[in-house]
């Protein structure tokens, strides 16, 4: 580790005295450092010195300093005054860090008293006939990072303020001169050793933050050795081109967390600089910039308490707006419908199901801003009132028992603008000009329960009185999905081999005798249907179904109903000219309710 000792000759050293009686200052002219409080009178007389070295004539740039400490070796000729001891604690010299420049030789006046910062380095008392060390090491660091111009240290007499009678005065060789030896001048001893590597990967970088969120700032300490590990760090931020905030910690976690509204709004740059087990600081690392942004003011519902459509548009005002989030929620804490859009500026939204008549509900509301923050969630309560339509009456009518198909009329008055079919609780069709429904996948031979809702404009609704419907289906029938008059009956020697598996794994252990059963999540079910038309054109009307790749609906006289699909059909013809069929359908997921 490096030790250099900074010992210049008289032309690299600069060396100023100030003498202030009752605080106003006298020059002084020579080559000492002059410290010193004489309280003989009323009237107090302080001598203050100022001295710069070269520092970096010396040491390399960005250097970790170990040690930095200022030497003076006190002269007792001409001039010195051994301290007054009968008044403890007046005999002490401070030292501080100058922010400005002073001319070499005397400060004559106050334009030319160079500023100093008010916190000590170090004080020390008086030793007769040794050196006087000062530990000017973190000002000395401040240079060599090139955070601090080398402006020079002051040297002051402390307490300023004593009773009348005491005095003390220091005389230090300065510069070499006359018969001062070089060997006693002032000096600075400062052991150094390379600069740990700076830390990285700084995280928050090109970010943004609420300011009314923690915020967490993290990075990588870099050591020389495998061995090295985090002693403390500092960190500096500032706000936009404010001050820097400096937060230090002794501590081996690389990371520190900032209280909410630790920022307001605008740009954070941030650095760090760490210090190892051995005390070797780093420099500070390159700096990173974040932005922290107000959070975005939750939006104002504005639909009134109650309302009177049981399918409102709910409307709000919003700032800054770029997207939003609605949920209903029943009265029993459940969210029945939500809309979610990102990107929308919209401040309103029809919602898209019908809310029961006399109920309560709650709307909540929240909305994304430019910044991509979401704001706090409002709510709302609002109440359904609505008047309901005359009771609707569903009247059945003919069966086509070839076809499968149930026949309904529908009567209803003019209040009534649509109307929903139930069968068996579960609605299959909603309506608005026709009258009439017809029912093309009821199940064979098995009693169906239907009803009719009618709406009004308001969506308020009324049900009708069920209904008890029967069919036997003679045949099987094939029927696309999207449009279920699209049908074909195949009725002659009609063959059918149901199938129906699981997904299974048989798994095999050490030590049992038999195999454990994995079950999946998938089921397979097919029928393997055969059978026989008279006419080409029959068979390939079945071929076209196919052929379209559509989920169609079987049904038969047993009762089985199933929505599927066919990968493969097989047209065949005998020497009679019978035209056979063969096919196998799969069971496919298709949910009929609308």
């Amino acid at each position: 580790m490096p030790i250099v000792t900074i010992q210049p000759k008289p032309a690299e050293l600069k060396i100023a005295n100030c003498k202030k009686i009752n605080g106003v200052i006298e020059s002084f002219f020579i080559d000492y450092c002059f410290v010193g409080a004489w309280f003989k009178s009323e009237v107090p007389t302080i001598n203050e010195s100022f001295i710069r070295f070269d520092i970096m004539k010396y040491i390399p740039e960005n250097v970790a300093v170990k040690k930095a400490t200022m030497m003076l070796y006190p002269n007792s000729s001409s001039g010195m005054e051994i301290p007054n001891n009968s008044v403890d604690g007046i005999h002490t010299v401070a030292i501080y860090e100058l922010t400005s420049h002073f001319a070499d030789g005397g400060v004559v006046d106050t334009a030319s008293y160079p500023l100093y910062n008010s916190e000590i380095i170090d004080q020390k008392e008086f030793p007769e006939s040794t050196w006087f060390e000062f530990d000017v090491s973190s000002t000395v660091q401040k240079i060599v990072n090139g955070e601090h111009e080398n402006f020079g240290f002051t040297l002051k007499p402390l307490p300023l303020s004593v009773p009348v009678g005491s005095n003390f005065f220091y005389k230090y060789y300065g510069k070499q001169g006359g018969t001062i030896p070089q060997e006693l001048c002032a000096k600075i001893v400062i052991e150094y050793t390379d600069a740990l590597i700076t830390p990285n990967n700084l995280y928050p970088d090109n970010v943004k933050y609420k300011k009314d969120e923690e915020i967490t700032f993290s990075w990588n300490f870099n050591g020389y050795e495998v061995s090295d590990r985090q002693k403390s760090f500092e960190l500096q931020y500032k706000i936009n081109t404010g001050d820097w905030v400096i937060v230090t910690q002794t501590t081996n976690n690389q990371y520190y967390t900032f209280a909410v509204n630790t920022f307001t709004a605008g740009t954070i740059t941030w650095r760090v600089k760490t210090t190892d087990n051995n005390n070797t600081t780093s420099l500070y690392s390159n700096e990173s910039t974040f932005t922290v942004v107000n959070p975005p003011v939750k939006p104002t519902i504005t639909n009134d308490a109650t309302v009177t459509t049981a399918k409102p548009t709910i409307t709000w005002t919003s700032t800054n707006q770029k997207g939003y989030h609605i949920k209903i929620i029943d009265d029993e804490n459940n969210v029945i419908w939500q809309d979610n859009n990102e990107n929308s500026t919209a401040k309103s939204k029809a919602i898209d199901i019908i809310l029961e008549n006399t109920k309560t509900y709650t709307i909540e509301l929240k909305i994304i801003d430019s910044n991509g923050f979401w704001s706090e969630a409002e709510a709302k309560i609002i109440n359904i009132i609505v008047n309901v339509p005359s009771k609707p009456k569903i009247v059945p009518n003919t069966i086509d028992a070839i076809a499968g198909v149930l026949s309904f009329s529908i009567n209803r008055d003019a209040d009534v603008v649509f109307y929903d079919v139930y069968r068996d609780d579960v609605r299959i069709a909603s309506l608005q000009t026709n009258d009439a429904f017809l029912d093309y996948t009821c199940i064979s031979d098995h009693q169906h329960i239907y009803f009719v809702r009618g709406y009004n404009s308001q969506y308020g609704f009324t049900d009708s009185l069920s209904v008890v419907r029967t069919i036997n289906i003679k045949n099987m029938i094939l029927s696309r999905v999207l449009d279920y008059k699209d049908y074909t009956v195949l009725k002659y020697n009609p063959g059918k081999d149901n199938s129906y598996r699981v997904e299974r794994e048989l798994m095999t252990f050490a030590g049992r005798a038999d195999p454990v059963p994995e079950f999946g999540e998938h089921e397979h079910d097919e029928i393997k249907i055969s059978c026989f038309v008279k006419k080409l054109d029959d068979a390939l009307e079945v071929k076209n179904m196919v052929s379209r790749k559509e989920t169609m609906l079987y049904r038969d006289s047993k009762g089985r109903k199933m929505f599927g699909t066919i990968g493969q059909l097989n047209i065949s013809e005998d020497m009679r000219g019978k035209i056979n069929i063969d096919f196998t359908f799969t069971k496919a997921s298709y949910n009929e309710v609308i």
